[in-house]
């Protein structure tokens, strides 16, 4: 080869490499462009959203506000209405504030001053959310009473025991204190991680969170392009589902939903089973209890659909979608593991609540305190040999019923999870290949 071809093909090669790199910063400038129009819609269809709120509190204080002047001689029901106006209009001003400062927002800033007024927004709405949290168990009662009063002009307190509230109240803080502490406990071994932060979102709404999502996708790609180059940020941009995986997707999610459904029906009987006997121990304890477990499990459910629903986008990243998705799969099974140690318990609680509900009959009082030590002492030991056993073979116990009890979503969407970053994979070894062919 004489030296006026090498100084062509170099001149070939060097012209080659200058279109490839202006192809590159042309996908650069058109993905930026399209992460920020993203980013401009997530945060209008929260806007509109918050927007759609405060018209809903202004009509919900509007018509406590007026029923506190039509029954403001009611002490107990003006003591019930007040506390539920007074959060109405705190929560109106957080919306109107945060409302206020999205309409401000620069979209030609960085992404990370974005990042830092969403970070803002979230705190005040996680205040808010805490606090909603901390007395709803103080409140929920007084808001079912202030709707029958309001609507159809019936006093629940003619019919329902003084017991119901106090005791009510109790277990909800009681809960509510379980999951503060177990928080501050994962906030505490895993400070800024990925999880806890897309948890931090959920809790702020669906609109924020996607909102939160599109900027948090912006960051990791700008990230990507500073540390690993256009090309890798690139490739790892076009990551998404295929047609298969996202029918999967869908399948399961749908699957999920029909559990939210199930089992909010004895979350309704058991609220109304507690109303019905206040005052009565042996039939509130196994109740409140039920009626616990039932709630824990809906929470858990809900955040596995929610998880199912967090569709990677354009720009996402499906690495990060399947990480969540797999740590909200163990979770729920850790806990429909531990509805499974304690189902001796909780079996005895549903004997005790049907003979109530459906025959009448107290079994705490028609078997004697003898057989019921006898029968707790047998619960005891079934208790501590399952719990012994789900330590000898965490993942494997009670595989066939934990998969029953979550409607056989559990191990799909581990599949789900893994065939996710498996089809991410060769998307991503897809563009390098394509690269060295042109």
């Amino acid at each position: 080869m004489s030296t006026l071809d090498l100084d062509q093909l170099r001149s070939r090669w060097s012209a080659q490499g200058r279109e490839l790199d202006a192809q590159l910063s042309l996908d650069l400038d058109a993905v930026r462009r399209l992460q920020s129009a993203r980013t401009r819609s997530a945060l209008g269809r929260h806007r509109r959203g918050l927007l759609l709120q405060l018209l809903m509190g202004a009509a919900g204080i509007g018509l406590l506000a007026l029923f506190v002047l039509r029954h403001g001689g009611e002490w107990p029901y003006l003591l019930a209405a007040l506390p539920l106006l007074s959060l109405l209009v705190v929560h109106f001003i957080v919306d109107a504030s945060q409302w206020h400062v999205i309409a401000r927002i620069d979209y030609s800033a960085p992404v990370m001053a974005l990042r830092e007024v969403l970070d803002t927004l979230l705190r005040r709405r996680l205040r808010l959310v805490r606090g909603v949290v901390y007395i709803s168990p103080l409140v929920w009662w007084l808001m079912v009473m202030v709707i029958v009063k309001g609507l159809w002009n019936i006093d629940l307190l003619d019919w329902m025991h003084p017991s119901v509230l106090p005791i009510t109240a109790l277990a909800g803080v009681a809960l509510i204190a379980i999951i503060e502490l177990a928080s501050h406990a994962i906030a505490r071994r895993f400070p800024g991680a990925p999880a806890l932060r897309r948890f931090l979102d959920d809790l702020a709404g669906p609109t924020f969170r996607r909102a939160s999502e599109q900027v948090e996708n912006r960051l990791r790609f700008e990230r990507e392009v500073s540390e690993h180059g256009a090309q890798r940020a690139l490739r790892s941009g076009s990551q998404r589902l295929g047609e298969r995986l996202e029918a999967a997707r869908a399948g399961l999610q749908q699957r999920v939903s029909l559990g939210l459904w199930l089992i909010t029906v004895p979350i309704l009987l058991s609220g109304g089973f507690n109303a019905a006997h206040g005052g009565q121990a042996s039939a509130l304890l196994p109740g409140v209890l039920l009626h616990l477990c039932a709630t824990v499990w809906l929470i858990a459910g809900v955040l596995h659909r929610v998880a199912l629903g967090r569709l990677p986008s354009h720009g996402g990243n499906v690495q990060g979608w399947s990480e969540h998705l797999s740590s909200v799969v163990r979770a729920r099974r850790v806990l429909l593991q531990v509805y499974v140690i304690a189902s001796p318990l909780l079996a005895v609680a549903l004997l005790q609540v049907f003979g109530l509900a459906l025959a009448g009959a107290d079994l705490w009082q028609s078997l004697g305190l003898a057989w019921w030590l006898g029968l707790s002492a047998v619960v005891a030991i079934a208790i501590t040999l399952l719990f012994l056993r789900w330590r000898r073979r965490r993942e494997a116990f009670a595989s066939a019923v934990v998969e029953m009890l979550s409607l056989a979503t559990l191990e799909r969407s581990a599949d789900l999870a893994q065939a996710a970053v498996a089809s991410g994979d060769e998307a991503s070894d897809e563009v390098p290949r394509t690269r060295d062919a042109a």
